[in-house]
């Protein structure tokens, strides 16, 4: 008996052995990986569950038939499979081998059917109980021993002869029982060893790819302007890209590991450690303007972002970006105080322009922060450049009159023609200011230089000379376009006092003209008049009928001369005058005497007219031709309204009108009935300010002239 026993647990040892090693190559296929991700598609539970089945046949096979009884370990895969895959694969499994072992038919047939399909869905509900996941193997050794006691025991009161009991228990129950539980512990150490190995291959393959992504993270941050850092959760630094390395003046092993206040002074590091925590206690992003002093000593503005990541393990970081903006807040400054200077310089008054080019000189000087600041002119031969005004801001004084010849400085003469501007940080140095560091600069002082060609129609005709002492300037273009900026006032305001010069001179043109034309027009009214008296005298005396036509032809032609000459009187001061914004209706109706027998309807809007101070005298000639010369004239009308080019003022009435033929040559002097200067006169006083008048009407319906006024010469809303 113990010979059998030692032969049937052999051969059992070496048939768990096969099912084992099977077992263990299948578990390691692409199949098993799909089970133990928890994601098996149906082909592989199918599979699986034909493969668990198979290994409880093959145990069925195998098995030793002692007394009508199997001693096997069909049970094994069922409950493996369970456990392993859940309760339905191990069902299946257990179908599999329970159906196999009732179709061989004998007295533990039906033990045989129920025994693997009641294991397998045992370890498919401790499977369930485990949270889908295989349990334990002190668990499944302890369930598959359970089980087969329990399988045992009822199969013994089930079928077994009473008088067989010792032996079934002895030689195959007991065997049955323990080589399943080693089977059952052989399987669930693989299990778990390939679990431990897929574990510690997915930590490898995480921790590769974290390795790769901080390597492509180190890639990516590098291409970035800015300085970005990352912090963890003590505030050391754990990721930094180059622009924060060269920012805090240190090499990249030497910053990680460490925080902020290794760097940094108290204060500053006190307020970014606050910072710091804010963020990873609230997880909200900030952006703070901070000034703060770099380990090099230099002060600096920022604009700090920082914001909360949290990486694939849960830990939390600290993500920084910072921007330095100390550039652009002293080009804001800088644009702020140069606008506020030439914003001061175009208010300033030009009633002496030298005293406006000193002030200039000294607004620039203040507001570059630099030493002097010079206006220089150019000879008319363009051989020299004559100091006007030189502004030595630490003294305060002015000084001038020294001149520096084109023909011991031809680089910079050169240079200044061919530049807009002309700056040099090292004037020294500088081949275009280099000339003068001898004579000029080191006698002076002066280390740089800025020069702004003051041009006039394209020619140059003076310069603004910026000049510092002491450390060498760079020249912002700011600072360049603000000094072109005054170089343009400088020349407008030029302009606009020869402009005022020209004017104060044509008005005592004008003035020492009237005064004559006045004199000449009473001395030849005083001699017009003594003529027509002798006129009467001789007329009084002559014999001759004859001659009376003749003195009556002569008188006719003197008084016409008088009257022409009265007429001008009227005109003399037309254009002498500047311009002037004058009220549309007032200008018609001023001075106006419209007999009762014509009607006059005026309907302009609310409108000012930029012409001569003589805009009255235009519609009253109008108006006053169409009363003399319209013969029928019962009603006149003045309209206003605004077109596309303009305002169109139209003066109309219901007289004759003016034939096809007259309609341009009214305008021309010397034609009509009275001095032919009406109408001339009308179209020059409009003409000074662009205004134009033309005369459209029907002969037979009434007279209609048009006065077009260009844009920009009214004022006021018109209704379209």
């Amino acid at each position: 008996m113990d010979l059998t026993i030692i032969q049937s647990s052999v051969t059992l040892f070496m048939i768990l052995c096969v099912i084992i090693v099977f077992a263990s190559i299948f578990m390691r296929s692409r199949f098993f990986k799909e089970i133990f991700e928890g994601h098996p598609t149906l082909a592989t539970q199918v599979l699986v569950t034909f493969f668990f089945g198979i290994l409880s046949i093959f145990g069925t096979l195998t098995g030793l038939s002692i007394y009508g009884a199997v001693v096997n370990i069909r049970d094994l895969g069922p409950m493996a499979a369970g456990l392993l895959c859940g309760p339905y694969i191990g069902l299946g499994a257990g179908i599999i081998g329970g159906l196999f072992r009732f179709a061989q038919g004998g007295p533990y047939m039906w033990t045989g059917l129920s025994a693997p399909i009641l294991s397998g869905v045992l370890g498919g509900v401790m499977y369930l109980a485990n949270k889908r996941q295989f349990v334990p193997t002190w668990v499944a050794v302890v369930l598959i021993g359970l089980s087969e006691t329990l399988i045992s025991c009822y199969t013994l009161i089930l079928v077994t002869k009473p008088s067989e009991f010792y032996m079934v228990v002895t030689m195959v129950a007991i065997p049955m029982v323990v080589f399943n539980v080693i089977g059952m512990f052989i399987f669930a150490t693989t299990v778990h060893l390939i679990l431990d190995e897929m574990k510690v291959q997915k930590q490898v393959q995480q921790l590769e790819l974290e390795v790769e992504s901080r390597r492509n993270l180190n890639t990516i941050i590098n291409t970035i302007a800015y300085p970005v850092y990352v912090l963890d959760r003590d505030h050391r630094f754990t990721l930094v890209n180059d622009s924060i390395c060269r920012f805090i003046g240190s090499a990249r092993e030497q910053i990680l590991g460490k925080t902020p206040r290794d760097f940094f002074n108290k204060e500053d590091s006190a307020f970014h450690w606050e910072m710091t925590e804010s963020v990873f206690m609230t997880h909200v992003s900030r952006e703070d303007e901070v000034t703060i002093t770099r380990p090099d000593g230099l002060k600096c503005i920022l604009i700090s972002t920082s914001s909360i990541y949290t990486d694939t393990t849960g830990r939390e970081f600290m993500v920084g970006v910072i921007q330095d903006i100390t550039e652009r807040k002293r080009a804001e400054e800088l644009v702020l105080k140069t606008q506020l200077a030439l914003l001061q310089i175009a208010k300033r008054p030009v009633a002496d322009y030298d005293d406006y080019l000193s002030e200039i000189i000294e607004i620039v000087a203040k507001t570059l922060d630099i030493g002097r600041v010079g206006i220089w002119w150019f000879s008319t031969d363009q051989s020299e450049i004559i100091c006007a005004d030189l502004y030595d801001r630490k003294s305060g004084l002015h000084s001038s009159g020294d001149r520096l010849q084109r023909s011991d400085f031809p680089r910079y003469f050169r240079a200044l023609e061919e530049n807009r501007t002309l700056a040099a940080e090292d004037a020294r140095t500088d081949e275009r200011t280099a000339e003068f560091t001898a004579s000029y600069l080191v006698p002076n002082g002066i280390t740089s230089m800025m020069d702004i060609p003051i041009r006039r129609n394209g020619v140059i005709i003076g310069i603004i000379c910026h000049e510092d002492r002491g450390t060498q300037k760079k020249w912002d273009l700011i600072e360049q376009d603000f000094s072109a900026s005054v170089s343009e006032y400088i020349i407008s305001a030029l302009e606009s006092q020869e402009r005022k010069k020209a004017e104060d001179a044509l008005r005592q043109a004008n003035r020492q003209l009237k005064l004559l034309s006045g004199i000449t027009r009473h001395d030849i009214n005083n001699n017009i008049t003594a003529i027509l008296g002798l006129l009467a005298l001789a007329e009084m005396d002559t014999k001759d009928p004859s001659m009376g036509d003749y003195f009556r032809d002569i008188g006719a032609a003197t008084r016409q001369i008088r009257f022409q000459i009265e007429f001008t009187k009227v005109y003399q001061d037309l254009g002498t005058h500047e311009p002037q914004w004058q009220e549309l209706r007032k200008a018609i109706t001023m001075g106006l005497l419209v007999p009762g027998t014509i009607g006059l309807q005026v309907n302009v809007p609310s409108v000012e007219i930029y012409a001569d101070p003589m805009l009255e005298k235009v519609f009253f000639n109008l108006i006053d031709n169409s009363i003399r010369h319209g013969q029928k004239v019962t009603e006149i009308r003045v309209s206003a309204r605004q077109l596309d080019e303009g305002l169109l003022v139209v003066l109309e009435d219901n007289g004759v009108g003016i034939p096809i033929g007259e309609k341009e040559r009214i305008f021309e002097r010397g034609f009509g009935k009275n001095t032919g200067f009406g109408l001339f006169l009308v179209r020059e006083i409009l003409s000074l300010t662009g205004i134009t008048i033309k005369e459209n009407g029907v002969q037979g319906d009434g007279a209609r002239f048009e006065i077009t006024v260009p844009k920009g010469a009214y004022r006021s809303h018109i209704p379209g």
